[in-house]
């Protein structure tokens, strides 16, 4: 979806795209005033050796300290950094998933950028489904899900202590689906809490809607560290879209912002803090409303058609 925005906007600015996935001479086919789309740092590096100065930058995450999570490496994380503070400084055209990852590079690099150096735009992968919102007795049945890995980063530890903590209190008035690859490894660690109900299930892309479409509430928990804070994981564009009810934690900034926007995205921190949670368990909701709140996010913060335009102006200084 990202890749789409941005290539519709160039096309419509009338630029001639050319796809150099599978070509051997991809760093060494361009004409002087060609510009190269790129979204890792290790393609930057690999053109700029070569003498390619004109860019659009994707900026996914913060590479050096994803790297150095993955595998902690002092000498590489100096590395990759230098090699960010060169791509900020050389490209052009500079996109970024939050306002907060900008604000993490000034602050980083001891840099400047104003609204006009920079682009925001939001991981997001899909648009809304009506029919999920019209799910016969969705927001009458308190299904919890969580669709993704069993990482460490993605907070499913805590995920699993506060679902834990509402089962306890609320006994079969609740239900935890979990959508995820690795089975084995899920079931190993739900088995550490006291969680009865629950399911868990290998779900094909295509077929991810159907599920969501049966819950109530979402999990997006992320630990508090730099990576988590400037991200914007398109999980969020898959629960919203489905009608599915986001339990955020502040440590996504821009999902904290949302929350304090709208109703019905609830920000959690506190495993002793379910207030707002409890209240959504026990009223009605009219699945009218969610609607209407959710089709506002996707007009605003997750639409298309908004990033295609703006993208177009931006593309054409």
């Amino acid at each position: 979806m990202y890749y789409k925005v941005v290539l519709t906007a160039l096309k419509n600015n009338h630029v001639e795209i050319i796809s150099l996935k599978d070509r051997n001479d991809k760093y060494t086919y361009s004409k002087k005033n060609d510009y190269y789309f790129v979204t890792t740092l290790k393609d930057f590096l690999s053109l700029y050796i070569k003498g390619h100065r004109n860019y659009i930058y994707w900026f996914q995450g913060i590479e050096p300290e994803e790297r150095n999570l993955i595998k902690h490496n002092v000498i590489k994380y100096i590395f990759f950094s230098i090699i960010e503070k060169l791509a900020l400084h050389v490209c052009k055209y500079k996109i970024g998933v939050s306002k907060y990852l900008f604000e993490h590079y000034m602050k980083k690099y001891h840099l400047n950028f104003n609204d006009k150096d920079c682009f925001i735009m939001p991981c997001f992968n899909t648009q809304l489904k009506i029919d999920s919102f019209q799910t016969k007795s969705k927001y009458d049945n308190n299904v919890f899900c969580y669709a993704g890995g069993m990482q460490p980063w993605q907070g499913v530890e805590y995920i699993f202590q506060i679902y834990e903590h509402i089962e306890q209190k609320h006994k079969d008035g609740v239900f935890l689906k979990i959508f995820s690859k690795d089975i084995a490894a899920t079931k190993e660690l739900i088995s550490r809490y006291n969680i009865k109900n629950y399911s868990v299930q290998s779900v094909p892309q295509e077929e991810i809607d159907n599920e969501l479409s049966t819950c109530k509430f979402g999990f997006i928990i992320r630990n508090n560290d730099i990576i988590n804070n400037v991200a914007t994981p398109t999980k969020l564009s898959a629960y919203i879209a489905n009608g599915v009810i986001p339990i955020v934690s502040s440590t996504v900034k821009s999902f904290k912002d949302l929350s304090n926007q709208h109703k019905y995205i609830c920000c959690l921190d506190d495993i002793n803090e379910l207030s707002e949670i409890e209240l959504m368990l026990n009223q009605a909701i009219n699945p009218q409303d969610v609607y209407k709140e959710f089709r506002d996010v996707f007009h605003d913060y997750y639409c298309f058609d908004k990033y295609v335009s703006d993208l177009q102006h931006y593309l054409s200084k």
